[in-house]
């Protein structure tokens, strides 16, 4: 930080400071880092910077002993949860849902997908299809007829004007 931030002595160890805070408080996101650090003046120097900086936050934070999770860290929790426990469920975001009902993507392709591909439990996969099963494609919609003016030819095929024709 030193280097990249160009900070040295007491605002370093302020910002030091503010990091180990926020990351033990849970409330540490990188985006609440960053804003943090616009408002405290502490610029980066470029965006390759502060990529590696987000690199580092996020080992940093999931290497972080915390009291939320009684003194373990993110990735000690993560270890200690069994895989089929650590997605509970998943659903279908709305541009998939809304893909699935106008017919872009197909219903039962999809189904066949879901049935076949691995997952970490049969309870997602059972969320998954209960999903799609609640989605209803949507009925075609009839295409709207050109309304006739009283002065075009009758759609009947008579050859009159539809006002001396159909639409008396």
């Amino acid at each position: 930080m030193e280097e990249r931030l160009g900070l040295s002595g007491d605002k370093l160890e302020d910002a030091f400071d503010d990091l180990l805070y926020g990351v033990r408080s849970v409330s540490g996101s990188v985006e609440g880092v960053l804003s943090h650090f616009d408002k405290r003046n502490i610029r980066f120097r470029s965006d390759r910077d502060m990529n590696r900086f987000v690199e580092l936050y996020s080992k940093f934070s999931n290497t972080t002993r915390m009291p939320c999770n009684r003194g373990y860290t993110p990735d000690e929790m993560m270890q200690m949860t069994p895989p089929e426990e650590r997605f509970k469920s998943l659903s279908l975001g709305p541009n998939i849902r809304k893909s699935l009902q106008t017919g872009e993507m197909d219903i039962e392709n999809f189904r066949k997908q879901i049935l076949t591909m691995e997952l970490p439990s049969e309870a997602l996969r059972f969320d998954l299809l209960k999903q799609l099963a609640d989605i209803k494609p949507s009925a075609p919609q009839p295409e709207k007829q050109k309304k006739v003016g009283r002065n075009d030819p009758c759609p009947c095929g008579s050859g009159k004007k539809y006002k001396r024709c159909c639409g008396k």
